[in-house]
């Protein structure tokens, strides 16, 4: 369970550092499970509690979003930093933040690549850029044309896959769509 004065705690700590601070690897898992007990809650109580459970799940809410928003831009800059100066850094972040560095790093890598070609007044190739997809549905492991394995992937996932991989999976799987 995630209290407010957690998020708050959180939340300054996170505003005052220049790097993301450490959450808990379980953080996400307890702000779901909070959440889903608040709203449990809301079902079996009067509505004067109701009434309080709902403020309460606001506070969480907004709080845990300024949390990610803050934790989101450290790791936009940082990713755009290790492109410019050509180091990759490992991120003191949550596997899902770490997940989002590297693909912002890959993305970042071929425009900047891009970038640097138009400005040493070289051609600079067409950038194809990845695509998007929220899969809601189970799809196991499989292997690539490009010779590399994909997935597992679970039902609430969301992908950042090249362009041809996501429309056969988009084409192939009824519950798979672009975001």
């Amino acid at each position: 369970m995630v209290s407010i004065r957690e998020l708050k705690e959180y939340l300054e700590q996170e505003s005052k550092s220049k790097k993301l601070i450490e959450l808990d690897q379980n953080f996400l898992y307890d702000l779901v499970s909070t959440i889903k007990t608040i709203k449990e809650d809301m079902s079996k109580v009067d509505f004067e509690t109701q009434q309080a459970l709902s403020k309460k799940y606001g506070e969480i809410r907004s709080l845990a979003q300024k949390l990610f928003v803050k934790r989101i831009k450290k790791i936009i800059e940082t990713a755009l930093s290790s492109v410019i100066t050509e180091t990759k850094v490992e991120i003191n972040g949550l596997p899902e933040e770490k997940l989002l560095y590297n693909e912002l790093y890959e993305v970042l890598s071929k425009y900047w690549k891009t970038i640097t070609m138009i400005l040493n007044g070289e051609k600079a190739e067409q950038i194809e850029m990845p695509e998007i997809i929220y899969i809601d549905t189970n799809i196991e492991k499989f292997y690539w044309e490009d010779g590399n394995f994909y997935g597992p992937f679970e039902k609430g996932d969301i992908a950042i896959l090249d362009k041809n991989l996501a429309e056969y999976l988009v084409k192939n799987f009824k519950k798979v769509s672009y975001l």
